[in-house]
């Protein structure tokens, strides 16, 4: 495990507590239940992240899949199935999400269900970028692993706006009167 790694690690749990704090102050202060469901989900999401990378999952996921191809004798013509996947990903969760944007944002008012729906989105960022790096097709890896390390950037991005979320989230139900 290398050392970003495990300062990714370590960051993820404490991405982890900020979800459960507000999960818990969802139940306390008798939010809507949808509120305490998403920051569970989002804990479990970095839970699994924190095992993922942790423990080494992910990489070993990566291996398994090319020594699988290269076994088969497929690793040569792997470009077009994982072009072909990438393009599919990408069209769905860009539909799925212009999707869930346009019908949630038309009805969403109130800071609370609004921070919880951005750490929700920056979940799903997250999510998007764990597959892309599964599915590591060459274009995508100079993309994420160039010399901007969008991978990083997409990586810490997302992390430390759930990890804010969740905690203007508690500051502002615990305002509440």
């Amino acid at each position: 495990m290398t050392t970003l790694s495990m300062i990714a690690s370590a960051f993820y749990a404490v991405v982890v507590l900020s979800c459960v704090w507000a999960a818990g102050t969802a139940v306390n202060k008798r939010q809507q239940v949808w509120h305490k469901n998403t920051w569970i989900a989002l804990a479990m999401l970095f839970i699994a992240l924190l095992f993922l990378r942790g423990m080494g999952i992910e990489d070993w996921l990566r291996s398994s899949a090319r020594d699988m191809l290269r076994s088969d004798g497929a690793y040569g013509g792997r470009r077009t199935f994982q072009s072909v996947t990438v393009a599919a990903i990408l069209l769905t969760v860009g539909a799925a999400g212009f999707w869930w944007f346009y019908r949630v944002s038309k009805g969403l008012t109130g800071r609370r269900n609004i921070v919880t729906m951005a750490a929700l989105a920056a979940g799903a960022t997250m999510m998007s970028l764990v597959v892309l790096r599964m599915i590591s097709l060459h274009a995508i890896d100079r993309i994420l692993y160039g010399p901007l390390k969008l991978n990083w950037v997409g990586d810490l991005g997302s992390s430390l706006m759930v990890l804010l979320a969740g905690l203007y989230y508690v500051k502002i139900v615990r305002e509440r009167p």
